[in-house]
């Protein structure tokens, strides 16, 4: 078994009150629901979630983990999360959203991902694994992008 991982950062100025976000991305179940791949979010406690994901294609099969999280929520302007693997996880990730209010209307959104996983594959695998990787987590923030949107603008 072998780590491999992939990092994003995105940056968005977004026509919505920072209240408004907030109330969403703070919502496992509404993040679960906006997020491809992302099956289930359960809570553990206020401090702990477990993301459920399911369904990622690579060739040969589908990937699929859970992994827990601890969550630090600080309303309205902050979500960071550290993974807090309960000994059997061979997934995780680590990442924050930052929201800061632009005006009454509008809200700078920022988001950090590292997302990890051990898998049965040698290293020099990761020449192709971690952009594939990579570009699931992209389709993934996309989607999920666009369904806050949706999910805003409801």
């Amino acid at each position: 078994m072998n780590r491999f991982a992939t990092s994003i950062e995105k940056v968005a100025e977004i026509p919505y009150a920072q209240g408004a976000i907030w109330a969403v991305v703070s919502d496992p179940h509404q993040v679960a629901q906006m997020t491809p791949f992302l099956r289930e979010i359960r809570v553990v406690d206020t401090g702990t979630w477990v993301w459920e994901l399911h369904g990622i294609p690579y060739p040969g099969g589908e990937f699929a983990a859970h992994f827990t999280e601890a969550m630090d929520l600080q309303k309205p302007t902050r979500i960071d999360f550290t993974h807090d693997p309960d000994g059997r996880e061979l997934a995780g990730a680590d990442g924050w959203y930052s929201l800061e209010a632009v005006t009454q209307a509008s809200t700078r959104l920022a988001i950090g991902l590292t997302v990890h996983a051990m898998l049965p594959a040698p290293s020099w695998a990761g020449k192709v694994i971690e952009p594939a990787m990579h570009a699931v987590v992209q389709q993934m923030g996309n989607r999920f992008a666009a369904n806050l949107e949706k999910t805003l603008s409801a």
